[in-house]
């Protein structure tokens, strides 16, 4: 469980996993900063996501601005109606 990065030809894969909080938000800080020096597109993967706390939520926000500074993006893919209504409520999609 956790956190990680797969490199893939074209960019990279943030996989996350399982319960993600503050106990992670130092690795994904660090995969998050690794996959913006990756080049690419990067690719946030919440299939296996059982709950984001807002230390993550907010890492993967400043990834999102970083990318753009830099005139790229990130897509964030699987994320579960739970998390889905977690990020409306928030007023972030």
């Amino acid at each position: 469980m956790g956190v990680r990065l797969d490199r893939r030809l074209g960019g990279c894969d943030l996989v996350l996993e399982g319960i993600v909080d503050v106990f992670e938000a130092r690795e994904l800080h660090a995969l998050a900063l690794a996959a913006v020096d990756a080049g690419g597109e990067v690719t946030v993967r919440m299939e296996m996501v059982e709950r984001l706390d807002s230390s993550a939520i907010q890492i993967l926000l400043a990834l999102g601005q970083t990318l753009k500074a830099v005139g790229r993006s990130y897509r964030l893919e699987g994320m579960s109606s739970a998390i889905q209504e977690s990020w409306r409520l928030l007023g972030l999609g």
